[in-house]
């Protein structure tokens, strides 16, 4: 998101800034345990969720930041939200909810692939550990309602779980 916008794209800036909004609230439905409907009903279902009243406004000032860099500050205070409710969870260790630079780049994150490795180590199935290539469900990846919403053409796709 802060390199588009370092270089000049800011229209892929934003958009990378509402992808990343998007994954955060899809991240807030499996920490909750709900449901996260399609697109058309996702905001008002994600109202709901307990951890809205905190992050929602700050979902909101990523969406109307007027530059990357200030995109960028309310990402990293819902980094920091989210990596606090992943601890609150108690599913793994205590995480450090840390921000710091994008390897020798200027750009702030929290470094998610820490959550990712901590947490895959706390996956008690051997088989869902040894999964080669951990990709999520398919709504994670998918974003289109037609293939989510068949249950054949999303049978097709269990080939990349094996």
């Amino acid at each position: 998101m802060g390199r588009c916008g370092d270089a000049g794209d800011e229209v892929g800036s934003h958009i990378i800034a509402a992808r990343l909004v998007r994954d955060m609230m899809k991240l807030s439905f499996l920490m909750e345990k709900k449901y996260a409907p399609y697109n058309k009903w996702f905001g008002s279902a994600f109202k709901k969720l307990k951890i809205a009243k905190k992050l929602l406004p700050v979902l909101n000032n990523i969406l109307k930041g007027a530059d990357w860099q200030n995109r960028e500050k309310y990402l990293c205070e819902a980094f920091v939200i989210l990596g606090e409710m992943h601890n609150d969870l108690g599913i793994t260790e205590h995480i450090d909810v840390k921000i710091s630079n994008f390897f020798e780049r200027p750009y702030r994150v929290i470094n998610a692939g820490r959550f990712a490795e901590i947490i895959k180590k706390a996956i008690n199935n051997e088989e869902v550990r040894n999964i080669k290539f951990p990709i999520g469900s398919v709504d994670q990846f998918i974003d289109c309602t037609d293939l989510s919403d068949n249950i054949k053409l999303t049978g097709l796709l269990t080939i990349l779980y094996k």
